[in-house]
């Protein structure tokens, strides 16, 4: 009877103080971490793992409390500017569901709608972060940051201010925020307005949409086979076919393999192919690649012996040297291509002549765009489209060569 009575003095007080009653409430946040170029949880990463439990642990008592509600619930995700637009963009999206999947299987955020916001490269948080930092340039980085649109980014707005900002006194700003800011971009972040006030009978919606976390990479292997052992024939000058593989190449993990062909007594052409997609033991050390090199060859013996070469050559690359960068041709479809000469030197080394060594060397030059990517796990891009004309020493070959002869032809 005496709470009645309370209510029906609350209700007839005025309009002002129950409004007031009302509004009143309380905020609750969480934000989440992510390595580079990462979307999923790592709970050992930046004390994630801390503030993750406490949030849900708070969160839940909230629920199962009588005096107060969840009002709203906003979910923000982000990546930092390296990178391309599209790419942080997807990275984000995937953020917000994967950590908004892992919040929804221990608490009950569907008793209000949620509004999820995407700021796939987020400067207003890193103008912020500059504004109340000492950083080298600092007036200068912030006046670049207030000419464009941030609420409205585009794609091309986005990649003229990476490259004002990396161009900035030769990139020391740039690699200060690097350093310094970009990791705090790479979040995932909550926030829970609670309302102190008995909860109303409310309608669960659906949990956010999830997309599929990215697939692991596929690496393959070959294997180069050899024919069996043939009897032995007469040699001299004649048509012949070789199968051959570098040592040189094995022994850089570069799996290989070529085939040429002695159409008369001088002259031959012959086609090595290299591929590789390994690490050399962790993802800071690595030669991927494939190359086509077709050769023609002047040989001044009938059989074997000394040879000079003309070859082209067609090269995509992904190499590191556990630096701060590695390098990859420009948007993974410009190889490098150009051309050389080659000498070497070729004998047999079993009694049917049929199994060869093979020695040769040789320089070209070539025509290269690149792009520069952080050196680390899904490291994304930061100078895009580097395009140099080099010289360079660009085959050192211990091939083992395997011959057979379709067809004998004696001069």
């Amino acid at each position: 009877m005496k709470r009645l009575l309370l209510i029906l003095c609350l209700m007839s007080s005025t309009v002002l103080f129950a409004q007031e009653v009302k509004q009143e409430f309380i905020r609750d946040s969480l934000k989440i971490y992510f390595r580079q170029g990462w979307s999923q949880y790592d709970a050992s990463y930046m004390g994630n793992k801390g503030r993750m439990d406490a949030f849900i642990e708070r969160i839940q008592q909230i629920e199962s409390s009588t005096d107060k509600t969840i009002l709203e619930v906003e979910y923000m995700a982000g990546a930092s500017p390296e990178g391309n637009f599209a790419f942080n963009q997807q990275l984000a999206e995937r953020r917000a569901a994967n950590i908004s999947n892992y919040l929804h299987e221990r608490v009950a955020f569907g008793r209000r709608s949620h509004e999820t916001v995407l700021a796939s490269e987020d400067y207003s948080e890193l103008k912020q972060m500059v504004e109340v930092s000492d950083m080298p340039y600092r007036d200068e980085v912030i006046a670049l940051l207030d000419n464009i649109d941030i609420a409205h980014l585009t794609e091309a707005q986005s990649i003229a201010i990476k490259q004002e900002l990396k161009a900035l006194h030769g990139g020391e700003a740039w690699r200060y925020m690097y350093k310094h800011f970009f990791p705090q971009l790479r979040r995932f972040s909550v926030v829970v307005v609670i309302g102190v006030e008995i909860p109303e009978e409310m309608h669960y919606e659906q949990p956010l949409s999830l997309s599929a976390p990215l697939p692991p990479m596929d690496i393959a292997h070959s294997l180069l086979q050899h024919p069996a052992e043939e009897p032995v024939i007469e040699t001299g000058c004649q048509r012949e076919w070789l199968l051959k593989t570098n040592f040189i190449g094995w022994g850089m993990l570069v799996p290989n393999g070529a085939v040429e062909y002695k159409f008369n007594c001088h002259w031959s052409f012959n086609l090595p192919i290299y591929w590789s997609g390994l690490d050399y033991f962790n993802h800071k050390t690595k030669f991927r690649m494939f190359g086509v090199y077709p050769e023609m060859r002047y040989w001044f013996g009938n059989q074997d012996g000394l040879f000079v070469g003309a070859h082209l050559s067609l090269v995509y690359f992904n190499y590191a040297v556990h630096g701060e960068y590695r390098i990859q041709d420009h948007d993974k479809d410009t190889p490098a291509w150009g051309g050389g000469l080659n000498i070497g030197y070729r004998m047999p080394i079993s009694k049917n002549n049929r199994w060869k060594l093979e020695f040769s060397a040789g320089c070209g030059v070539y025509d290269v765009h690149y792009d520069k990517f952080y050196n680390e796990k899904n490291g994304l891009r930061a100078v895009i489209d580097t395009h140099k004309t080099m010289f360079k020493l660009d085959n050192v070959a211990v091939n083992l060569t395997y011959s057979f002869y379709p067809k004998k032809h004696k001069k």
